[in-house]
This record gives structure tokens, C-alpha cells and sequence, in this order.
């Protein structure tokens, strides 16, 4: 759920241009009638100098809706998915979600991923999920190769094609989506999913990912180096790259950092 609370943050923040009250319509006259509403619906929504008046948004944005206007039907979603007018309701959240990716809105696309595919509850759904993964993908969504990609391995949602999985992790990871490159480590280090056993690719992905600064990926390069039967073994390098991701908060890096150093101090008496 942590990525729908980004998205409400990040909205939040990029529609700070909202009226402040609903004398406000007045001066919003010469915008069509859904700009209007929608406008007054963030200003009840976004209010800072006092509480957000989530009722009057949930008005607003509604009578924005009825026009098709693809951000009041976000905010509808938003509404009733963190049940901020009334209970929580799943299903209308996604449907409003699903009127407004209909219209290409990516964020309603992104979240409806979310929903459908890490939250799904059944087959159907994460079909939906796969279709609405690879509408974020053709905007050119990282996350639309991820989570295709990672379908596509699975055989969730989709025909099973390794072959592509691989493609779109690797096209994700290149992209910036970290995750992506994890993942293809581990693939390759321990030859999961029909994916052929790579030691030297499952190196290359750690450290594409570690050299990026991404600390899951600094915890699997040092996992590599401190491998003893494996050729990377370098203890030096692997304690260097350890170190890094305890610094970037890893907890199982700092839990085998750690353990490391009381074994050297046991060592050194």
C-alpha cells in the first residue's frame, strides 16, 4: 500500500493550485463546467489552513465525474479507497480507478496494478492487472515492464513466456527500476523460473544495482563476494559493498555486519 500513499502525496503536492473556497467558483467562471468543479473539489481536498473537508470534495469531484473528468475520478478512487467519506469500499475505488486509465490517466493505471495484481484476489483480477500493467508500459512506465515482466515469468495473469519475462525485467532495470535488477540476480544466480543458471550474469545485475546505490542490491553483491565457492570471492570488496547497504539501512546487511565484525573481534583475542 505504500505506493498508493506516494500517489496521494504526490498529487496532493501537484495540484497546490486549488481554490480556497467555494466563493472561489466565481472567479473560475470562464473554465468549462468539469474544470470548475474539479478545482472546487480540490480546494476542500488539499485545504491547509484548516482540515480537508473530504465531503465537500467527494460533491465536487462527483459532479466533475459525471463530465468524465479523469482526475476527479482519481480523487474518487482515492476517496473511497482510504474511506475518508464513509467506509472503505475496494471495488468502487477500483472502478472509478478503471473509468480514469480508461481516459490514459497513468496513475489510476499504477494503482489498479496494485490492486489487482499484489492485492488480487483472484484469477480475473490479475488479469486485469496484466492488461493495465501493459497500458503503463506502452506510456513507457517502468513499472509497466516490471510488472509485466514478472507476470510473464509467473504465468499470473498471462500466458507463461520467460523469454519475454527476462526482456522486460532487463528493459525495467535499465530503465531504473532497481527491483528489476534484484530480481534478475537472483534468477540468474539460483536459475529459477526456467530462467538458465548465470553466476556471471546474476554478478552483473547485483552490481548494475549496488553501483546505482540501491541497498537490496549492495546486500546481494556482497552475498556474492562473500561466497566462498563462488569465483567473485573477495572478502575486502564484499565487506566494502556490505557496509554500504547497513549504511543505506538494510537491516539484514546490518545484521550480518554485525555478526562479521563480533566474529573478527572473537578472532583477533
Amino acid at each position: 500500500m505504500r505506493y498508493l500513499f506516494l500517489l496521494i502525496f504526490i498529487f496532493c503536492t501537484c495540484f497546490s493550485y486549488a481554490m480556497s473556497s467555494e466563493k472561489s467558483l466565481e472567479s473560475l467562471q470562464f473554465l468549462p463546467l468539469k474544470e470548475r468543479y474539479f478545482r472546487m473539489g480540490e480546494s476542500f481536498f488539499l485545504e491547509k489552513t484548516a482540515r480537508p473537508d473530504y465531503k465537500q470534495a467527494y460533491k465536487y469531484y462527483k459532479k466533475a465525474a459525471e463530465y468524465s473528468h479523469k482526475l476527479a475520478e482519481f480523487r474518487l478512487g482515492l476517496i473511497y479507497l482510504e474511506g475518508v467519506v464513509g467506509p472503505k469500499d475496494r471495488n468502487k475505488a477500483i472502478q472509478w480507478f478503471e473509468k480514469s486509465a480508461q481516459q490514459g490517466l497513468l496513475e489510476s493505471q499504477f494503482n489498479l496494478v496494485v490492486l489487482l495484481w499484489h492485492e488480487g484476489k483472484n484469477d480475473e483480477e490479475i488479469q486485469r492487472a496484466f492488461y493495465w500493467a501493459e497500458q503503463l508500459m506502452k506510456q513507457d512506465d517502468i513499472y509497466g515492464y516490471y510488472a509485466t515482466g514478472r507476470m510473464l515469468l509467473s504465468g499470473e495473469g498471462t500466458k507463461y513466456n520467460p523469454k519475454l519475462g527476462i526482456k522486460r525485467l532487463e528493459h525495467a532495470a535499465k530503465k531504473g527500476e532497481y527491483k528489476a535488477a534484484n530480481e534478475l540476480s537472483l534468477l540468474y544466480k539460483n536459475g529459477q523460473l526456467h530462467v538458465n543458471k548465470s553466476l556471471n550474469k546474476s554478478y552483473q545485475w547485483a552490481e548494475f544495482s549496488a553501483k546505482a546505490g540501491n541497498a537490496r542490491g549492495q546486500l546481494l553483491l556482497s552475498s556474492l563476494l562473500l561466497d566462498w565457492e563462488l569465483p567473485f570471492f573477495n572478502v575486502a570488496k564484499g565487506k566494502e559493498w556490505l557496509s554500504k547497504a547497513a549504511d543505506g539501512g538494510n537491516e539484514i546487511a546490518i545484521e550480518w555486519l554485525e555478526k562479521i565484525t563480533d566474529k573478527e573481534k572473537a578472532l583477533a583475542k
